[in-house]
């Protein structure tokens, strides 16, 4: 249900016989017992088929209409109540006409025409009444004294309170003897005042020289275009045919003036298949106290809105209020003196008109049928959102924008986007503002990731050195052993056994206490891993709801199983690593172990006693035991360096996924920017040529290289000169991916290595001018971290726009007309599905020519995406067909200090059409002098 009072679509059939009909098929009800219970019957059925309007329409006969409109004020639901009125079925009181012409006509009246004044209709065609208690009305006769439809008119039109309560609709079928699609009928279909027609059944059936008459498309039947109407015709006491052939007809009030601006404006007001209304609208606005308004609440319709009223009367208020309470912005945060005058003077009045009353905005939003609730308080600045049926909570403006987002513009602001490419990106981004929101979080997290894996690759390759220096050292002190011992004198030849056996015996010592730090670093894995499985799978949570709640409680009864049975298995190996029971292999382990000690302590007994064999051997056994004692300590250092090295695992293999889904993250962004560009294209039907220029945007990228190489004297023109190669290659995004590893091979030089180790080849270095001695300088100042930070560094896809003149004619965006510009972007936004719109008197931007051409944008944008206009221009709120007309006026004519909302409806209510008339025309005489100046 909607909230506002502007048009909205119904599900109609506007021919719908009763048991008066002389084809009838079933009972008559005769009885006044026997027509109520008729008539509840037809309410429920029209309910069960989901019509919400009618039309009665027996021949020359308006006798069972009261008992249908009675019973459809009267309706409840299952629980007994009322249905309400906004709820209840719409009947039109009607009459199908056999004229003289000759064809047939359907007569359609105001739904809430009084029925007391119906039986007047009967004298005024000249038609003989029949007698309401008989069970079916007479045969028809012809009215012959109707020889024109335009006649209908003249004889209602003289009665004051008939005139303009009704609409005549012809039939316009494919063939028969009925419709006034018929040879040699051309100077009625031309003369009639009719803008409507109907047929009965589908409209299908019109083949396609009817279909171009009353298209408006032959020239010899006027180029006469009638809005049209496909009806069920039903005549069976079943409804087995009631709703079969619908129409969904738009009005705010049910009345004939609202089925006559329908058939004026058909491609918006009417449908034959169900119309489509936009996914996100904005439902309703509540400012708490303004200054010049006041306090106020209006309702949007979901689809087109305008707001008129003279100049300064609040119309631009009201737009700003919502942008300010839905956070929207420019697109990039600039200092306030660089703000563009359109923000500045939203912040001016929120400051002048909201805070000194400490005023709230509440706007609500529907978005797929969930409402969301925003409000924003003007003294603290806070913003509460409300979510369905929840609490209101605190949010930020990001918040906001993400979730809520909203496309608009200030007066003039339209002409003004093509100086501002920052503007202009807009277009191609805002269609996919989620998509590009996480674009960004998943660039965030892969940062996060590539820097965690070149963090563990720079700690593989820190203890890789690590272990080659250690293992460099041992080598030497290993050399030099020998070498020593035979400086011990006096030695005899078991001593020298003694000596010779002692270095293997030491690489047994090596070998054993290896395999026991293995085995605690399998404990720590066991122990690590059973913290990890505690508690998993994650707990089922009621399945009761789940449409396949069984299925889904085997498969979380099989993942239980799977991971207990893990558990099993690290217990077990847990168990295994600590049980030192007889005959386990942890104690058969450790006994072996034992027994090689004894061996070991004997032999180390001996070694130590060969080396103190004589006192001249004092100096060379020092020497030995430290060199032993330092190989002893190295040794240990490279066994856990070992270690930890083989437990950092392959972060290779994580970096380059990173690496590659980065480079596959930025694809895809470029691509969907891409595609958005042609899109654009394509929705400002080829007036805005986009192109996306992948990697442009270097700006980043090269002032975090300049600021990593300050003081190396490297000239910044180089660097830029880097950029720029880049830039005009063809395949930007893969020469950076270049000059990355160019750039990552120095910094990976240690500090000396580029005195003492041949340069790696640079190839797009050197042709942007770096020398050799500056090479060497980045090698010596560009560290690893930095060179990270830089490769992490987003180049931006930057989308370029010109200006298309005829075929093959472009020229730069900015360069067009501020009217170009305007009607070419205008008409890429009113073609485009997507948040509402809303755009400050969009007529200021452009030129009166292209009017026509933009209203009919607008018939078609209303159907993807709400809009909302101010406007003065007529042509923009009545050939555009608003749905909803808010007016804006001083509350006191003469008194400019204070504003209201003074009326708000549709074109097809009367007080509503005078508003327009006055406010849009300069009132109905300046118009109608107009007309006569112009000689139509």
């Amino acid at each position: 249900m909607y909230l506002d009072r502007g048009a909205h679509f119904h599900k109609c059939d506007f021919q719908v016989h009763t048991p008066r009909d002389t084809n009838w098929n079933g009972p008559r009800p005769q009885t006044e017992e026997e027509r109520k219970a008729y008539a509840v019957r037809f309410v429920e059925a029209c309910r069960e088929k989901k019509l919400d309007a009618v039309a009665i329409t027996d021949h020359h006969d308006f006798t069972f209409f009261p008992y249908i409109k009675q019973a459809a004020k009267t309706e409840t639901d299952d629980q007994g109540q009322p249905i309400p009125v906004e709820e209840q079925l719409v009947v039109f009181p009607g009459m199908e006409l056999t004229l003289g012409v000759p064809c047939q006509a359907i007569l359609i009246l105001d739904a809430e025409f009084p029925v007391d004044l119906l039986t007047s209709i009967y004298p005024a065609l000249g038609i003989a009444p029949n007698d309401p208690s008989e069970p079916c009305h007479a045969p028809v006769q012809r009215l012959e004294h109707l020889n024109s439809l335009g006649e209908i008119y003249k004889k209602l039109n003289e009665l004051e309170y008939l005139r303009d309560k009704f609409i005549v609709l012809p039939n316009v079928g494919e063939s028969g003897n009925f419709s006034i699609l018929r040879k040699g009928f051309q100077a009625h279909y031309k003369s009639m005042p009719c803008v409507g027609g109907y047929v009965d059944g589908s409209l299908e059936k019109l083949g396609k020289g009817n279909a171009g008459i009353v298209a408006g498309k032959n020239k010899e039947w006027g180029l006469k275009r009638l809005g049209l109407f496909q009806t069920s015709d039903n005549r069976s006491d079943d409804f087995r045919d009631l709703g079969t052939h619908i129409t969904w007809v738009k009005w705010a009030v049910p009345t004939a003036e609202a089925l006559r601006q329908a058939c004026l404006a058909p491609d918006t007001r009417i449908s034959q298949t169900e119309p489509r209304i936009p996914s996100t609208t904005i439902e309703s606005v509540q400012v708490s106290n303004s200054k010049f308004l006041g306090p106020f609440q209006l309702a949007l319709n979901p689809q087109y809105n305008c707001i008129i009223g003279g100049r300064g009367t609040g119309k631009s208020t009201i737009l700003e209020y919502v942008r300010w309470a839905l956070c929207d912005q420019p697109p990039s945060a600039s200092p306030e003196d660089e703000l563009p005058d359109y923000h500045k003077k939203r912040q001016s009045l929120i400051a002048k008109t909201l805070l000194k009353f400490d005023a709230v905005v509440t706007v609500t939003l529907e978005i797929n049928g969930v409402r969301h609730v925003v409000q924003r308080n003007s003294r603290k600045n806070e913003i509460l959102l409300k979510i369905g049926g929840g609490e209101f909570g605190a949010c930020s403006e990001d918040d906001i924008r993400r979730l809520l987002p909203v496309q608009a513009f200030s007066q003039k602001q339209l002409s003004a986007v093509g100086v501002r490419q920052e503007e202009l990106s807009r277009f191609v981004e805002a269609p996919v503002k989620q998509e590009m929101a996480d674009f960004s979080n998943q660039v965030q997290e892969l940062k996060s990731r590539v820097r965690t894996a070149h963090e563990l690759i720079q700690r593989k390759r820190t203890l890789q050195q690590e272990a080659s220096r250690i293992t460099l050292e041992i080598k030497s002190l290993e050399n030099q052993l020998p070498e020593l011992r035979k400086k011990l004198k006096g030695l005899s030849e078991e001593d020298q056994e003694v000596l010779s056996a002692h270095d293997n015996f030491v690489k047994e010592q090596t070998t054993i206490q290896g395999w026991t730090q293995e085995l605690d670093e399998l404990r720590r894995i066991a122990r690590d891993a059973t913290q990890e499985l505690a508690d998993k799978p994650t707990q089922l949570d009621d399945t009761t709801a789940l449409p396949n709640a069984e299925t889904i409680a085997n498969i979380h009864s099989k993942a239980d199983a799977i991971f207990a049975e893990a558990r099993s298995h690290i217990a077990a190996i847990t168990n295994l690593l600590s049980d030192r029971g007889t005959g386990s292999l942890l104690q058969e382990f450790e006994s072996l172990c034992g027994e090689w000690k004894v061996v070991f302590d004997k032999h180390a007994e001996q070694y130590a006693g060969v080396k103190q064999a004589t006192s001249a051997n004092e100096t060379v056994v020092t020497q030995i035991n430290q060199i032993e004692s330092r190989i002893k300590t190295l040794t240990t250092q490279l066994q856990e360096t070992q270690a930890q090295f083989a437990r950092q695992g392959t972060p290779e293999d994580g970096y380059i996924a990173s690496r590659s889904e980065w480079t596959t993250l930025y694809k895809d962004r470029a691509d969907l920017l891409e595609g958005k560009c042609k899109e654009l294209t394509d929705l400002s039907k080829g007036k805005i040529l986009a192109t996306l220029n992948r990697g442009a945007n270097v700006a980043a990228a090269s002032k975090e290289l300049i600021g990593f190489l300050t003081g190396t004297n490297i000239r910044k023109a180089k660097v830029e000169t880097l950029f720029s190669n880049m830039v005009d290659s063809d395949e930007p995004v893969e020469q950076w991916e270049r000059a990355l590893a160019e750039l990552e091979k120095l910094a990976l030089l240690s500090p000396g290595d580029s005195d003492t180790v041949e340069l790696p080849s640079t190839p797009l270095l050197s042709r942007a001018g770096f020398t050799t001695g500056e090479i060497e300088k980045v090698a010596r100042s560009l560290a690893i971290e930095q060179w990270l930070s830089l490769s992490l560094v987003e180049l931006g896809d930057q989308p370029s726009f010109e200006y298309v003149r005829g075929e093959t004619d472009r020229i730069a965006f900015s360069d067009a007309s501020a009217g170009q510009q305007a009607t070419a972007l205008l008409t890429a936004l009113l073609n485009q599905e997507g948040p509402p719109l809303i755009i400050d008197q969009p007529e200021e931007d452009l030129d009166n020519p292209t009017m026509p051409e933009i209203v009919e944008e607008v018939w078609n944008a209303k159907t993807v995406r709400q809009v909302i206009f101010t406007s003065h221009n007529a042509n923009v709120v009545v050939n555009g067909d608003a749905d909803l007309i808010l007016c804006c006026d001083y509350r006191t004519a003469g008194d400019q200090t204070l504003g209201e909302i003074k009326l708000q409806g549709a074109i097809d209510v009367g007080p509503m059409n005078g508003v327009i008339t006055k406010v849009l025309e300069g009132g109905k005489a300046a118009f109608q002098l107009r007309k006569e100046k112009y000689g139509f």
